[in-house]
């Protein structure tokens, strides 16, 4: 006879009776985090230090004028690596946001692997788009060296965000703590970040180039807050 597993201590059973596990693990998420962390070690054993210039360079602007004059090359494959962390990372965020938060109801149909790689296709369609009327104002403007420095200054912060986004999602996918208030946390630091941006726009506009206060606005809404807002509203009304 074996001892029955309650006997011998003082842990009490919660239910009379076995309840049968019906849950099912996702395999993906696995895949796509253990991915995310490879390519952060392949970074970490090839160009840390250019890793960690580009960091100090998200809250340091003399960090991001030394990494300008070293022309760290946004096209490079170290730059091309944090990209592309910043791209799953952010899918990952959203498509969590969008697990936990029902009142989204973006693809609730679809599957889960379905809803991640919808919103990696969002990213990088945004992304571009953005790039392109960020040329266009420029252009217009005839400040395309002005644009030139906020595309520098933002990939940086992105590519940063990517990096800080890793361990977040990690403990949010396998821990037991509640994933929601990991979550508003998350959007938080995102939206720190777009703060960083904009402040960044205003200090290179105003103090640098000498550019008027209702022109810096208009420039900045065209260029961060303009875009999103409308491929949000695009995003919540067709999906």
């Amino acid at each position: 006879m074996y001892e029955h597993i309650f006997s011998g201590h003082n842990l009490k059973p919660v239910n009379d009776y076995p309840l049968f596990n019906n849950s099912s693990p996702l395999i993906w998420p696995s895949i796509v985090l253990v991915l995310c962390i490879v390519l952060f070690v392949f970074l970490r054993i090839t160009t840390f230090p250019k890793v960690v210039s580009v960091l100090r360079s998200s809250y340091s602007m003399q960090s991001v004028k030394q990494l300008e004059r070293e022309e760290f090359n946004p096209f490079n494959p170290t730059s091309f690596v944090l990209s592309l962390l910043f791209v799953l990372m952010l899918s990952f965020f959203l498509y969590k946001l969008n697990s936990e938060f029902h009142q989204l109801k973006i693809l609730e149909q679809r599957t889960d692997l379905f809803q991640y790689a919808f919103f990696i296709i969002c990213v990088c369609i945004f992304l571009p788009i953005k790039f392109g009327i960020r040329k266009v104002v420029g252009h217009i403007s005839n400040e395309p060296s002005l644009t030139n420095e906020i595309f520098y200054n933002n990939l940086v912060i992105n590519q940063s965000l990517g990096i800080v986004l890793i361990p977040i999602m990690v403990v949010v996918e396998f821990s037991h703590l509640n994933p929601v208030y990991l979550l508003i946390a998350t959007g938080i630091i995102i939206a720190t970040s777009l703060c960083i941006k904009l402040y960044r726009g205003v200090v290179f506009s105003l103090f640098e180039n000498h550019i008027g206060l209702l022109q810096v606005f208009i420039y900045l809404c065209a260029l961060e807050i303009l875009p999103f807002l409308v491929f949000l509203k695009f995003i919540m009304t067709n999906f």
